[in-house]
């Protein structure tokens, strides 16, 4: 999920099946490891504020209350 990814500063995003873009971007990393610990840091800190199940049930919840 792009949006995910790019919001949260966690990855690289490329086109599915661009095996050169995939490439190019473990390359990337490999070579830039303060850049992959960032990635690994703020993807954690996504998943422990944003994606667990307190805050999407929350979301969830408010979704639907704003229909009544």
């Amino acid at each position: 999920m792009p949006e995910i990814i790019v919001g949260n500063h966690c990855g690289v995003v490329h086109n599915t099946g661009d095996s050169d873009a995939l490439a190019d971007a473990i390359i990337m990393l490999l070579k830039d490891l303060k850049l992959l610990k960032e990635f690994g840091e703020n993807g954690y800190k996504a998943v422990k504020e944003k994606y667990n199940w307190n805050a999407v049930c929350n979301q969830f919840i408010q979704i639907a209350t704003s229909y009544l």
